[in-house]
């Protein structure tokens, strides 16, 4: 436990973590955004509608934009397509942050399986929240950006190569209410 807490230490200490103005007040409510779209571990849809959610991977590719909400549905996200990794650098604004979010908190879990990073993301102005992450390839959560918002993240067991719980780089991010 003492390891663990320390290893959250130092990844708070290697990132910014005071927030800028804008992304400050963004952050302050606990109010979750009204989803724009919908994930569910099976999902299949191409629209990520809710009564036809997709994959994660389906939303980050075209429809995660400014202002977007990318609500996931309860339950254990595995295998390609399932694990929140941006492909390129995402660019929400302080207004309108990119935002992934559990429907319901703590009953996401997001598995890397020993061979996937669950959470690889790269850009700015974007809030992840309620989820858990677990697994990961070397690292369960890899955040590079800026005025990016963590908050509500549980990770635990890096898996078999892994070193590290949390990285996060950049500037101006947070980190509230997270554990590893």
């Amino acid at each position: 436990l003492v390891l663990c807490l320390f290893a959250l230490y130092l990844a708070c200490l290697t990132a910014d973590l005071l927030p800028s103005t804008a992304m400050a007040q963004a952050a302050r409510p606990r109010t979750p955004p009204a989803c724009t779209h919908w994930s569910a571990p099976n999902g299949s849809g191409s629209v990520c509608s809710e009564g036809q959610p997709c994959k994660i991977g389906t939303w980050l590719g075209s429809l995660a934009q400014p202002g977007t909400v990318l609500c996931l549905k309860d339950g254990t996200y595995r295998g390609e397509g399932s694990m929140i990794a941006i492909p390129e650098f995402f660019e929400g604004t302080a207004e309108r942050p990119i935002v992934i979010r559990a429907l319901n908190p703590g009953k996401v879990t997001i598995d890397g399986e020993d061979a996937r990073r669950p959470i690889n993301t790269q850009g700015s102005y974007g809030i992840l929240s309620g989820v858990n992450a677990t697994r990961g390839d070397n690292q369960n959560v890899m955040v590079r950006g800026h005025h990016c918002l963590i908050r509500d993240l549980m990770t635990w067991d890096v898996g078999t190569g892994g070193d590290t719980n949390i990285h996060m780089s950049g500037t101006d991010n947070t980190v509230e209410d997270c554990g590893a």
